[in-house]
């Protein structure tokens, strides 16, 4: 943020979109769903 009570503050987001991916089944790589993922939705 440029001001305000977080100014300056700089989030690092790489651990909680890891954390998301892995919460989903999505590949950390691609941000696709997994193969097995596809497969437990009956989507393949």
């Amino acid at each position: 943020m440029r001001d305000g009570p977080t100014q300056g503050v700089v989030v690092n987001l790489e651990p909680m979109l890891r954390e998301y991916y892995e919460a989903r089944g999505w590949d950390l790589k691609t941000g696709r769903p997994s193969e097995a993922k596809l497969k437990e939705l009956k989507l393949v």
